[in-house]
């Protein structure tokens, strides 16, 4: 097989690929804020891409496995948009967010994101204060 079919191949499936799964491969979506110490407790997501996207095979895990988020293919993100999950929503019925400190762990198929507080890095919110990114994406 000559060089340049091989090129034109390996081109084209990629060029494929990227106009079939368009946010698939440009979507990030991030934890842009996290409040712990607030009643509810709420995460905050935001999908940094144009895309809307689809948050099926996603999870939020709170210091453990068996502590977490589940989304489901009925879960998505508009382009550029936050979403709120709180305490009290789906599978999150109790405290899980550790006042003294924690780790948030984003989980999907195209990424993984994750914040941790309590820490020599990042203290524990007090008060009405929230962890959040800014602006929005960026730590």
């Amino acid at each position: 097989m000559s060089k340049n079919f091989t090129l034109l191949i390996s081109v084209t499936f990629i060029t494929t690929i990227t106009l079939t799964f368009p946010s698939r491969i440009s979507a990030l979506v991030v934890i842009n804020e996290v409040s712990p110490v607030s009643d509810p407790e709420w995460v905050e997501v935001l999908n940094t891409s144009t895309d809307s996207i689809s948050l099926e095979n996603c999870t939020i895990q709170f210091g453990s496995d068996s502590q977490k988020i589940v989304f489901t293919d009925q879960d998505s993100i508009g382009g550029l948009e936050h979403k709120a999950m709180t305490q009290g929503e789906a599978d999150w019925t109790s405290n899980w967010l550790n006042n003294d400190g924690d780790e948030v762990v984003l989980n999907c198929l195209e990424n993984t994101d994750s914040v941790s507080y309590g820490n020599e890095t990042l203290a524990v919110p007090e008060g009405d204060q929230t962890i959040g990114r800014y602006p929005d994406g960026f730590w």
